[in-house]
């Protein structure tokens, strides 16, 4: 009978150790909660873009030089101004020049004068000869000497013209209708021909940008969509010329983007403004931080927030923009994503 009741009793402990200790096992393995960020899904269009600083130039600019030996003697319009084509930009003081027009003029002069008289005489014994009074031989003589007096006045001329030519170079015109930009000369200043004087353009404008071989290789091509933005001022437009040359040992190209004048707003010559070239976009999709991918060796996964649980779903990445990142995948508008924490969560948690 005792054996029995001792049998029994320590049943009894076993029964309440064993309760006991599923107990503790219980409350072990009891789901803990997680603190993690939660983040909203974005919808709308990703762009892939490649960034550069470019430069606001005239369509047309042309840097005005100087054509003549001399000094500057005016610079008659005002840095930003806009001018007429044909008004006169610039002028240069050559004093020598005017000397020799002013010498070769007398010598004209002076030959015209001498041909007219050798050539009136000339005339005289042409009349003279029909008359029998003179010789042939001294007539011919008198018709070779008119005709090189008049070599001589036309070489004379000549000569004068071609001075009269040199001397218009000392006036320069605005050869088309535009703004004098800058001025790279100052009054009173000696310049020799192929000096520049001043930084001509027109009102049309692009945005010019030296893009590394590795970038143009990546999608930069005529027609390449570009935002550019400066300021808070933001514009679209797309590439217009691309150099069929590198320059320097940096391998650069020079890419122009073509921007209105409307949209300039503040912006001026020479201004410095953010281009983003639009290599590749998706329109209208889901995209979430980059830090709420999960990469596993059987695929990329995010886990959707709802009504405190997460679902782990598996997505396609696409596009990267701004640290966000674009996603293919079962997701539904207005969803929330786990941006955190990503390693201690599991699907249905």
């Amino acid at each position: 009978m005792k054996n029995i009741i001792s049998t029994a009793l320590g049943f009894v402990i076993i029964l309440t150790l064993f309760v006991s200790c599923s107990s503790k096992t219980s409350e072990k393995f009891e789901e803990v909660p997680v603190a993690a960020r939660i983040t909203n899904v974005r919808k709308g269009d990703m762009y892939e873009k490649i960034d550069y600083v470019g430069t606001i130039y005239s369509e047309k600019e042309i840097r005005v030089i100087a054509r003549i030996a001399g000094t500057v003697s005016s610079l008659p319009q005002k840095e930003g101004a806009f001018v007429k084509k044909g008004a006169v930009i610039a002028t240069v003081s050559a004093p020598e020049n005017i000397q020799r027009i002013s010498k070769m003029k007398d010598e004209v002069s002076k030959a015209e004068r001498e041909s007219d008289f050798i050539c009136e005489q000339a005339e005289t014994d042409e009349k003279l000869l029909k008359k029998n009074a003179i010789s042939s031989i001294r007539a011919e003589t008198s018709r070779k000497n008119c005709e090189t007096g008049r070599m001589m006045l036309n070489s004379a001329l000549s000569s004068l013209r071609e001075l009269e030519i040199i001397n218009s170079r000392t006036v320069e015109r605005a050869p088309f209708n535009g703004k004098v930009l800058k001025w790279l000369s100052n009054p009173g200043e000696n310049v020799m021909p192929g000096m520049p004087l001043l930084i001509f353009g027109n009102d049309s404008y692009h945005v010019t940008v030296f893009a590394h071989e590795k970038d143009i290789s990546q999608g930069i091509t005529k027609e390449t969509k570009a935002f550019i933005s400066s300021y808070g001022q933001k514009v679209e437009s797309s590439v217009s010329f691309i150099a069929p040359l590198s320059a320097g040992t940096g391998r650069m190209f020079e890419v122009r983007i073509p921007i209105k004048k409307e949209d300039l707003r503040n912006l001026l010559h020479g201004s410095s403004v953010d281009v983003s070239f639009i290599v590749n976009e998706e329109k209208d999709v889901f995209s979430v931080p980059r830090n709420s991918i999960l990469k596993r060796p059987d695929g990329e996964f995010i886990f959707l927030y709802k009504e405190n649980r997460v679902k782990k779903v598996k997505v396609t990445t696409g596009i990267v923009e701004n640290g966000w990142i674009s996603i293919n995948g079962n997701i539904e508008n207005d969803s929330k994503v786990v941006s955190s924490e990503l390693e201690t969560l599991s699907n249905g948690m």
